[in-house]
């Protein structure tokens, strides 16, 4: 399966939306207008990759509007400036402990979500390097701070492959 993307107006979808397959996408910031379309999309798993943000009121109660959905909704703070491999690993421990087959990966403009995301189909899923590489690329070039945290953790979990 292709990545498909919208824009944040197409059908109401978020900010830099990235369907990469029936079991993982990609996404900006989820605010209380989007609870439609995780729930016509049928997300069973949502987490978000990032700090809330005191500025922003739209997010309050997200979790909870979420999870009335029948999803399952989990944050794992990642700091833009200094990501770890252990925050990839409390990533991968989540989607698996939660045995999900539907997951919706976000954070404020799928910076960090299609990075956590190309890293997952790349060590767990066993997808095309370069597929999975171009479709991160389609949202946005990594900076240095990411491109070594993305390769520290191709690195640490044996691929061969390097942005």
């Amino acid at each position: 399966m292709g990545t498909a993307s919208a824009d944040e107006n197409d059908n109401n979808y978020p900010i830099n939306f990235k369907r990469y397959s029936k079991s993982i996408s990609s996404a900006g910031q989820l605010h209380d207008r989007h609870i439609s379309f995780i729930r016509d999309e049928n997300y069973s798993l949502v987490v978000y990759l990032a700090f809330d943000s005191p500025d922003d009121d739209s997010r309050l109660g997200i979790d909870k509007l979420i999870r009335g959905t029948g999803a399952r909704y989990i944050q794992l703070p990642v700091d833009w400036f200094q990501p770890t491999p252990e925050d990839y690993n409390h990533f991968v421990g989540a989607v698996t402990a939660n045995n999900e087959r539907n997951i919706l990966v976000h954070c404020q403009m799928n910076f960090r979500a299609s990075a956590f995301s190309f890293l997952y189909r790349v060590i767990e899923g066993d997808k095309n390097f370069q597929e999975a590489k171009e479709n991160m690329l389609s949202v946005w070039t990594p900076n240095a701070t990411w491109t070594t945290f993305i390769n520290e953790v191709l690195s640490l979990n044996g691929a061969t492959g390097r942005i």
